[in-house]
């Protein structure tokens, strides 16, 4: 998301008393996001409930075994929905991808392949509601596709783990602490059309210091 304008973002939030320390020192700092839908929306099916680095595993192999190769460079992208939804369920299994996991991200892919899903429509509402339906697939995994995949700057992953001992820590001051999805979702509902872009700051403000006053943040969301 280098080239998203986050001027109104960072205006109306620079004082925030829980993200505002962030906001001033990190101005740079952008939503990653994936160079298509469809490849923040396969990365995201293979990343639920297990770890990241096994997760990033599970990608590469996708893209080595059935990735679209460039003959000039050697390199490989990530395969294309029709190519994953034209392979076996066994062999995306094969991958260390869980058997239900393989059938969701099969199915997923024909949904995208055949038009039935459109990730870049301008309306994405529907194509969430069709994929919801599809066994395997969903808040986290839809949130994570229209955060990193589609740019849409409302949408949190609530049920992400960070997110729930973040904001454990920061509602209770306990270090081990944990709530709930709908707690996330609560904590964050004050920042409206920017809540994931908050969300992304107070990981990052957690993680370098900057996370402002928990007493002055919980009052303030």
């Amino acid at each position: 998301g280098v080239d998203d304008d986050l001027s109104a973002f960072h205006a109306a939030h620079r004082d925030d008393p829980l993200i505002g320390r962030a906001v001033r020192a990190l101005p740079e700092l952008r939503p990653r996001r994936f160079a298509l839908p469809w490849e923040a929306l396969a990365a995201a099916i293979t990343e639920q409930l297990i770890e990241f680095d096994r997760a990033v595993a599970i990608q590469r192999r996708l893209i080595a075994r059935l990735g679209h190769r460039c003959p000039r460079t050697g390199l490989r992208d990530a395969p294309p929905p029709v190519t994953v939804a034209a392979a076996a369920p066994a062999e995306l299994a094969a991958m260390d991808l869980a058997p239900a996991r393989a059938l969701t991200l099969r199915r997923a892919a024909a949904d995208v392949a055949a038009g039935r899903v459109d990730l870049l429509a301008s309306d994405p509402m529907p194509g969430w509601r069709r994929l919801r339906a599809i066994p395997g697939i969903g808040p986290w995994t839809l949130e994570m596709l229209a955060f990193h995949g589609q740019g849409c700057h409302d949408r949190i992953p609530a049920g992400d783990l960070g997110y729930l001992k973040l904001v454990g820590r920061i509602v209770t001051g306990h270090p081990k602490a944990r709530v709930t999805e709908d707690e996330v979702r609560a904590f964050f509902a004050p920042y409206g059309e920017w809540k994931g872009l908050a969300g992304m700051y107070t990981l990052a403000a957690a993680a370098r210091g900057l996370l402002g006053s928990p007493q002055r943040a919980v009052r303030a969301s």
